[in-house]
C-alpha cells in the first residue's frame, strides 16, 4: 500500500459534505457570551499568523526522472508551536501516515502556502505524524529534520488553544473563521447558530458557507482557537419555504489539549 494509500487518505481528508434537511435544530442553552475585550483587528492579524493553507500532492514518477500529478486536494490549518498543525479528517480510509510500505514509484509531498498565496515551503509526506487523530480534527507532528520551521510561523501558543466545550457559546455568539477566495485567505465574522456539545464530536454551527478548501480552517473565539470547520450544508423547510446555508466546526477536544501539555510545550 504505502504512500498510494496517502493519496486516497488526504481525499478524503479534505473533502466537504453538503447536507439538507428538513428541520431546524434545536438549539442549545447556554450561559450569555463574555464580552470581546480584543478589538477586530488584533483579533483578526492574530488568526492570520497562526493560520496556512496546505496542499498534498502526489505524483508518479516517470522514467525515474519526470512525474505528473495524479491526485491532489487542498485546506487549511492552525500552526501551533511552530511545529503542530490542526486541521481537519475524515476517516473515509482508516489509514495512518506513519503506515509501512513504499513504492518508488509514488511521491507524496506537502505544499505550505501562507494567506497571501505565497508557496512556504515543499516536504515530503513522511515527515510528519499523526499525533492525534478524531472525528473531523486532526493533528500532524512534524518529524522532520530539514527545518526548523515547517509552516513558515510560529503560530499560537499552547495557552491559546482551547477545549471548545469549555467555552460558553450560545446562538448568536461571534466567531471567527476562515475562509478564501481562492488564492489569499481572509477572517471572517460570523454568528453560531446552534451549540452540539453532546454530539460526537462536540460542534457548533454557524451561519456561513465558506469557499471548498477552507475545510480545516480554525474557528476563533476572543483569540483563542476553538475548533476547526468541517462542513458545509444547506437546509431547507423554512417558515417561508426557504432555505438555509450553514456550516459547521469540530470543537477541540479534551485529549487534543491534553496532547499539547504532554508533547508540545517547550
Amino acid at each position: 500500500m504505502g504512500n498510494k494509500w496517502f493519496a486516497w487518505f488526504w481525499a478524503g481528508l479534505w473533502l466537504w459534505t453538503t447536507v439538507a434537511c428538513s428541520q431546524f435544530p434545536q438549539t442549545t442553552a447556554r450561559l450569555p457570551t463574555p464580552t470581546v475585550t480584543d478589538s477586530r483587528q488584533s483579533a483578526e492579524q492574530l488568526i492570520l499568523d497562526a493560520t496556512v493553507r496546505v496542499a498534498v500532492e502526489t505524483w508518479l514518477v516517470n522514467d525515474g526522472e519526470r512525474g505528473y500529478t495524479i491526485l491532489k486536494s487542498e485546506g487549511h490549518g492552525t500552526v501551533v508551536n511552530g511545529r503542530y498543525l490542526i486541521t481537519h479528517n475524515h476517516h473515509t480510509i482508516p489509514l495512518s501516515l506513519s503506515e509501512t510500505g513504499f513504492d518508488p514509484d509514488i511521491y507524496t509531498r506537502l505544499l505550505v502556502f501562507n494567506v497571501a498565496g505565497d508557496l512556504v515551503n515543499i516536504l515530503p509526506l513522511t515527515d510528519f505524524q499523526i499525533a492525534l487523530r478524531e472525528p473531523q480534527t486532526l493533528l500532524l507532528a512534524y518529524v522532520g529534520e530539514d527545518t526548523d520551521s515547517p509552516f513558515g510561523t510560529v503560530g499560537l501558543k499552547v495557552e491559546q488553544v482551547q477545549v471548545g466545550t469549555a467555552v460558553l457559546l450560545e446562538p448568536d455568539a461571534e466567531v471567527a473563521q476562515i475562509n478564501w477566495d481562492g488564492q489569499t485567505t481572509q477572517v471572517e465574522w460570523t454568528q453560531v447558530t446552534a451549540v452540539y456539545p453532546q454530539h460526537e464530536p462536540p460542534c457548533v454551527e454557524l451561519a456561513s458557507q465558506p469557499q471548498l478548501g477552507s475545510s480545516g480552517g480554525g474557528i476563533f473565539w476572543q483569540g483563542q482557537h476553538i475548533g476547526n470547520t468541517w462542513l458545509k450544508g444547506i437546509r431547507t423547510g423554512a417558515a417561508n419555504g426557504g432555505t438555509c446555508q450553514y456550516s459547521k466546526a469540530a470543537l477541540n477536544s479534551p485529549e487534543l489539549l491534553a496532547y499539547f501539555v504532554n508533547h508540545a510545550l517547550p
